[in-house]
């Protein structure tokens, strides 16, 4: 467990803050460390979550190669307290208001890494997850078939998709949305750096039970809204469909599934800017 050094000078450096948490630096001469102070109670339940799944994925990756390495967490009454990765090089990072992918030579190095973890949580029981996780999906399944529907519907009626995209969208979604897996979420490269040659996935916080192939389409779509290119989509869809069908036959249909879920979701998300939503239309059309 991490305590600063109170015969070295600290220095504080603030990166976040939130209603809910805020997230800042601490330099005390000996160790460098991230914190994620959580100021309230819905906050705290975040917190409860993301704990468990970071010492989850720590552990799974001391026992398997999940090709991503993932930072060692330590608590403190209402703090997580992570190394900080002052040297990492970040796969993309925030310049006003958009994501800038960087360090293009690592791609192909993500790529690699995300097929070989999600190959992992394919293999891992809802028996196996922590309490906390298994008890928040219970409560989440329910949650996140009426937002599908509800987001559907209004997308619908503001006319940004058709009702053959929307009919289309609620068939697959219902004929895949009991197909589960552990997921972490939002796996994406700008939530990913390399430090001393080890590749890290960060806040892992929503990691779950999710729809099984949920990060592939989110990872995918996100990327597409974010950036001013899809070659990354397109190369991660192109290796991704070859490898994940060598154990799912039905891979391709029962992804539409998924893909049509997180589809619907980061249309909404983007409900009022019309140039993400062309892309993301005409992006979805190219891989269904």
């Amino acid at each position: 467990m991490w305590t600063p050094n109170i015969t070295k000078k600290i220095t504080k450096r603030e990166y976040q803050k939130t209603a809910d948490y805020k997230m800042y630096g601490i330099i005390d001469g000996v160790s460098e460390v991230f914190i994620k102070e959580f100021l309230t109670d819905p906050g705290k339940e975040v917190f409860k979550k993301e704990y468990a799944n970071q010492k989850f994925l720590s552990k799974l990756a001391s026992k398997v190669n999940t090709g991503f390495s993932f930072l060692l967490v330590t608590r403190q009454q209402n703090k997580l307290c992570y190394p900080e990765l002052i040297h990492a090089e970040w796969l993309g990072i925030i310049r006003k208001n958009k994501i800038v992918l960087t360090h293009s030579e690592y791609q192909v190095t993500f790529i690699k890494n995300f097929i070989k973890l999600q190959l992992e949580f394919f293999k891992i029981k809802f028996a196996d997850l922590p309490k906390i996780i298994q008890s928040q999906a219970r409560l989440a399944n329910k949650e996140f078939i009426h937002e599908f529907f509800k987001n559907s519907s209004q997308l619908f009626a503001q006319k940004i998709i058709t009702k053959k995209f929307s009919n289309e969208a609620e068939k697959f979604f219902k004929n895949f949305e009991q197909q589960k897996s552990y997921q972490y979420g939002k796996p994406l490269l700008w939530r990913t750096c390399v430090d001393h040659n080890k590749m890290y996935l960060v806040e892992a916080v929503e990691a779950g039970w999710h729809l099984k192939y949920f990060d592939l389409a989110e990872c995918m779509l996100q990327t597409v809204a974010v950036s001013s290119s899809s070659d990354f989509s397109k190369q991660l869809w192109k290796i991704a469909r070859r490898e994940f069908k060598k154990n799912d036959q039905n891979f391709e249909e029962a992804f539409k599934g998924v893909f049509y879920y997180s589809g619907i979701r980061i249309l909404s998300v983007f409900k009022d800017n019309q140039a993400v939503q062309k892309k993301l239309k005409n992006f979805i059309k190219e891989i269904i």
